[in-house]
């Protein structure tokens, strides 16, 4: 039997489920941002925002899954950038993007945010696919 494990970072793109269910850290963050602009509600993030995730847009793991498939099999391969960036940076990025004044987000460090750090090391799939991180 040929088998291939693919580990994506956070996915992220159209047709994700927005409807308060358990999220992924990026789609919560846009709907609390865009719910304060719109209902005047504080935005509460957990922790100091000084932690780091990485996301990948699903278009461009579908890509990538697709090439794998055609040339990789009993492999384990990790899927993403190999690079993250601060909660806080997403939050801003956000922010400037519906307008929203990014000094109202309030950070409750009181609660608990997981790991420090997410981001999936790349080495292997930019072995496997030298000009990787040009498709994406």
């Amino acid at each position: 039997m040929n088998w291939l494990c693919l580990v994506p970072s956070t996915l992220y793109g159209p047709n994700y489920h927005t409807d308060g269910r358990q999220m992924h850290f990026i789609f919560d963050l846009i709907r609390k941002i865009i719910r304060a602009k719109e209902f005047g509600v504080d935005v509460f993030l957990w922790g100091d925002g000084t932690q780091k995730r990485e996301i990948i847009h699903v278009d461009d793991f579908v890509e990538t899954m697709i090439l794998l498939s055609k040339t990789i099999s009993n492999d384990i391969i990790n899927i993403g950038y190999g690079e993250e960036f601060e909660i806080s940076k997403f939050a801003k990025i956000i922010c400037n993007k519906i307008d929203y004044d990014y000094n109202k987000i309030k950070f409750d460090t009181s609660k608990y945010v997981g790991a420090k750090s997410k981001c999936l090391s790349i080495k292997k799939i930019e072995t496997i696919l030298p000009n990787y991180i040009n498709l994406n």
